[in-house]
């Protein structure tokens, strides 16, 4: 019992930002807090990909070297 109480328990416990690909994590980070903010949008996505610059390229790189049908 304890033990199906813990494997019910912790996937509760997980938070909306913790899925998703490592890119929509960060970019989500780094612009939902602003949504309500007086900055214009376009500085708040410009601002955001350059905070997530590395995970960026990571994931443009790995999508080069998919097949064409699935990019």
């Amino acid at each position: 019992i304890t033990l199906f109480t813990l494997l019910f328990a912790l996937p509760l416990h997980a938070e909306d930002h913790d899925y998703g690909p490592p890119i929509s994590r960060c970019l989500n980070k780094h612009t939902i807090p602003y949504i309500n903010a007086t900055i214009p949008a376009e500085n708040i996505v410009n601002d955001a990909y350059k905070e997530c610059e590395d995970i960026v390229n990571e994931w443009n790189n790995e999508r080069a070297s998919l097949p064409k049908e699935m990019v």
